[in-house]
Order: C-alpha cells, then sequence, then structure tokens
C-alpha cells in the first residue's frame, strides 16, 4: 500500500488529545503526521499539506465539537483532499453532538470515543485491514433504478444510475439530496412518454438522506393524481426503498426496481 505515515486532522483545541495519541501511534509502530509537529520553516504550506495526504497511508479525522465548528474550516478541507487523493479515511468520534462532519462522513463506519474509550486498537486495526486493500475507487453509494422491459420503450434510460458523490453536501443538517425526479416532465431525469397517461407529469423523486449506517435512499410522491407504489402498496408519505423493491407510477403493477449496489472506496 501506498504511504507510510497517519495523516491527522483535527481541530488545534483538540492537539492536547492528539498529541497523546500521537504518541501512543508511535510506540505501536505507527508514525503520526499532524500539522503542530511537521511545520517547516519556508516550505509552502499548501503544498506540504497536498503531500502529506496523498502520501499517507490514511487519514485519520478526529471529530469533535471543536472540528465541527465553522472556526475549524481547514478540518473540512482536508477531508476534501482526502477524498480527493482517494485516501483510506478513519471517523475518530470523540464527541457526541453532530455537525457537518458527521454528515459529510456519513457513509463511513466510525470509531466512537466520545464514551472515553480507548479507540487505538480499533484504529490498528482499520489501518491492517485497509493494509492489502490496495488503492480506493471514490467513496461512493450507488443505486440504480432499472425500467421493467414492458415499459421501457415509453421512457428516455433503461436503467438510470443513482450515486451519491463521496462529499454530498456541506450541511449542518440532514436534509435529503435529491436525486432524481420521475414522471413526463422532460425536465426530469427518468422521463416516461406522454402515452403513460397515469403518470403524472411530476409524479415522484428519489432522494438520499444520512443515516446512522450509512446513507438511505428515499421514495417521495410528488402529489401525483394516481400515486406512486412500492410491492403494489401505495405510499402515503417517504418510502426508504430496500434493494429489490419494485415501484409503480400510477398503478400498483412494477414499472421500475430499485438495486442497491455496492459502496466502494469506504471501510
Amino acid at each position: 500500500m501506498s504511504g507510510t505515515h497517519l495523516f491527522i486532522s483535527y481541530s488545534h483545541k483538540d492537539e492536547q488529545y492528539v498529541r497523546g495519541l500521537a504518541r501512543r501511534l508511535i510506540d505501536a509502530g505507527i508514525e503520526p503526521w499532524y500539522f503542530t509537529e511537521s511545520q517547516v520553516p519556508g516550505i509552502s504550506w499548501p503544498q506540504r499539506l497536498l503531500d502529506a495526504i496523498g502520501q499517507a497511508r490514511a487519514v485519520l479525522v478526529v471529530i469533535s465539537q471543536a472540528s465541527n465548528s465553522p472556526e475549524a474550516e481547514y478540518v473540512l478541507s482536508e477531508v476534501l483532499l482526502a477524498q480527493r487523493e482517494r485516501r483510506f479515511i478513519i471517523p475518530l468520534k470523540i464527541h457526541p453532538g453532530r455537525g457537518p462532519l458527521d454528515i459529510m462522513l456519513a457513509a463511513r463506519n466510525r470509531i466512537n470515543a466520545w464514551d472515553g474509550s480507548d479507540p487505538l486498537p480499533r484504529i490498528l486495526a482499520a489501518i491492517a485491514t485497509q493494509a492489502d486493500a490496495g488503492p480506493l475507487g471514490p467513496a461512493t453509494d450507488v443505486a440504480q433504478l432499472s425500467v421493467a422491459p414492458q415499459f421501457r420503450e415509453y421512457a428516455n434510460h433503461a436503467t438510470l444510475d443513482l450515486a451519491l458523490p463521496a462529499i454530498p453536501a456541506l450541511l449542518d443538517s440532514v436534509a435529503p439530496v435529491t436525486l432524481c425526479r420521475l414522471g413526463r416532465d422532460p425536465r426530469g431525469d427518468l422521463v416516461f412518454a406522454k402515452a403513460l397517461a397515469f403518470v403524472s407529469r411530476q409524479h415522484a423523486r428519489v432522494s438520499a438522506r444520512s443515516a446512522p449506517e450509512g446513507w438511505a435512499f428515499i421514495l417521495s410522491d410528488e402529489g401525483s393524481s394516481h400515486g406512486t407504489f412500492v410491492n403494489s402498496s401505495r405510499i402515503a408519505e417517504p418510502h426508504i426503498l430496500l434493494d429489490g423493491d419494485q415501484i409503480g407510477l400510477g398503478i400498483p403493477s412494477p414499472m421500475l426496481v430499485f438495486e442497491r449496489l455496492a459502496v466502494t472506496g469506504d471501510p
């Protein structure tokens, strides 16, 4: 695996915690790299940061009340760089609150240490697990809608990928992210022909919302005339889609099949 050190991204307010953890990482044979100990006079700091993240074997993100605050925007920037460089990211949560970092890293398994538990064994296990995995692909949660064969001649796509980028949004909230719109409106993403009169112009949408276990894909009716169905049952409120769910637009019969694909680039 490329890289020799563990890059630690953290708020300067958590420096005492990071220093203590860094000493223990060194004792365990892991070389930590973090801002306070790695400043070199005369060297461009942005370039040094880029090099340090790009050459890291993994990036440990310390999630705390301080690193989730607006004053610690540089932590968000470091995570952005780590994701762009396809680094293996290990979220370490030392405070039970919630903020932008939690949203950004929602799809990744995390180490919870805010209860005072020792995170070191789990950090070492995560690094060991990744050691033989090779380069990471983009951290993307992917699902797909497939149009049933009898309806494909009426649709602009036979299949439609629903992909969440590694950084879906830098949000303070857990507002759903719209992935696609379904209906007869030509401005939509999966568009059906006017011949299917039971499909409304703006019929339904699929969104994604942050959840403790990752991302939830949600189907919502948009006030359609004849309703939206999942597995032949009409939905009255937003519905979390599961792998293999069959969707009907205006009719109970399955017109679409939802498939949850593998998550790539995550622990």
